[in-house]
């Protein structure tokens, strides 16, 4: 049975435990920095009769945040005549993030009265064990219930499986759970769950320098036994969801500690007073920590852009990384990205809005697919307020991009339906 040790040549040197270490390390820096320049690779590791349908429903999901020629399963990526052991490796070779799927039956799939895992030929082992080793980061996904591994239950060369962090997959919050595992794959390049646009009182452009960066998709909150949140070292209070309306909120009366990651004395002032400023109206409080972890981590890369992640969303990302930058240092931008942080949404978006756009314009400044779904669509969210064309919350767009030749937004203070809207969101 194949184990942790290499073959033993009687003319070859081998390298020491410690230096096989070293080695993969060295192999997670290497992936780690080609990934931030070309994006992730994802292959997903699975067995078809434990999955039954969810690697290509995965698959379809994550081809749409990510690329198709960023997502690989050994069938679909297979060609005819094909060497399929050749082709794995080769794919495997080439991944950054490989998502092993661990269903109910996964751990006893049984062959001819043995247990699969126990055959050293075992493909699905061997892929396992081949991505542990190769430095890229292996992530064990939960279907539906299943329980989580325990080393000794598994094959020496694969029980480093169960030191690591699973995540979970239900078909009953199929979005939500996928929407965290994007962020676990890579925050920043999960397309259509994020946008980018120009946010003050010049136009709005999609390739604005300055944009700002929203949470899109099914908007996350806490979901009862869903592994991981929140996270080992947090004490945020349990997000609401169904009694929002559909908004992603914190419980009322939290405590939201907030980190700064850089910034000088004056940026970290302006963040300081939007924050004060939202929590004179809701009943929810930011501590200021110097270490440790925190709900809201706050980065001011100038040419990063504005963004922030919608309300507990922010416990999706991983501790070492900023929940909101701020590169637009005007207060009604930073106003606007705390109000993210509370669970507000854009009000251009807002369902009463009714706005009368100029597709034509708003066409020629963003893809077809970012307009109609993150500019001008809708947010699905009930019991929101009347629209307010005086909300901080409101992306400032110049006249061109209206059939009424009106420009709309650039609040730099908060309006009186943001100040009771929030008030009504967190009750005091």
């Amino acid at each position: 049975m194949p184990n942790d040790e290499p073959r033993k040549h009687p003319d070859v040197r081998y390298p020491s435990a410690t230096a096989r270490r070293a080695e993969r390390r060295w192999h997670r820096w290497l992936h780690a920095i080609a990934a931030t320049w070309r994006g992730k690779r994802i292959f997903i590791a699975y067995r078809k009769d434990d999955a039954m349908g969810i690697p290509g429903r995965l698959a379809d999901d994550l081809v749409a945040l990510f690329g198709r020629e960023r997502v690989y399963r050994d069938v679909s990526t297979l060609q005819g005549g094909e060497n399929f052991l050749r082709r794995l490796h080769t794919v495997l070779a080439d991944a950054d993030v490989v998502l092993v799927l661990v269903g109910k039956r996964w751990l006893d799939a049984s062959a001819a009265g043995s247990r699969r895992l126990d055959d050293p030929e075992d493909v699905h082992r061997g892929e396992i064990a081949a991505a542990l080793t190769s430095g890229c980061r292996v992530i064990p996904v939960l279907l539906d219930g299943a329980t989580p591994l325990a080393a000794a239950v598994l094959p020496p060369d694969i029980a480093e499986l169960a030191a690591l962090h699973a995540m979970e997959l239900s078909d009953t919050r199929w979005d939500y759970d996928v929407s965290r595992l994007a962020q676990a794959i890579d925050p920043h390049r999960a397309r259509r769950r994020f946008m980018a646009v120009g946010l003050g009182a010049a136009v709005v452009g999609g390739a604005a320098a300055a944009g700002v960066w929203v949470w899109r998709g099914t908007p996350l909150a806490k979901v009862p036994g869903n592994a991981g949140w929140p996270p080992p070292d947090s004490n945020a209070a349990t997000a609401r969801h169904e009694e929002s309306g559909g908004l992603s909120l914190w419980a009322n009366g939290s405590t939201l500690r907030m980190r700064f990651m850089d910034g000088t004395g004056d940026q970290r002032e302006l963040a300081r007073r939007a924050a004060k400023e939202w929590s004179r109206y809701a009943n929810v409080h930011f501590s200021e920590v110097d270490a440790g972890f925190a709900e809201v981590r706050i980065a001011f890369k100038p040419n990063g852009g504005s963004w922030a992640y919608i309300g507990p969303a922010a416990l999706g990302v991983a501790a070492a990384e900023a929940t909101m930058n701020l590169g637009l240092l005007e207060f009604g931008a930073v106003l606007h990205e705390f109000g993210h942080v509370l669970g507000l949404i854009h009000e251009n978006q807002n369902p009463g809005a009714r706005l009368p756009w100029n597709r034509k314009m708003v066409y020629s400044q963003f893809t077809r697919d970012d307009a109609d779904r993150q500019i001008m669509a809708p947010e699905k969210v009930s019991d929101y307020r009347p629209y307010d064309a005086d909300s901080v919350m409101m992306h400032a767009f110049d006249a061109s991009f209206f059939t009424d030749h009106r420009a709309r937004g650039g609040a730099q203070q908060l309006s009186d339906s943001d100040k009771a809207f929030i008030a009504k969101l967190y009750p005091k």
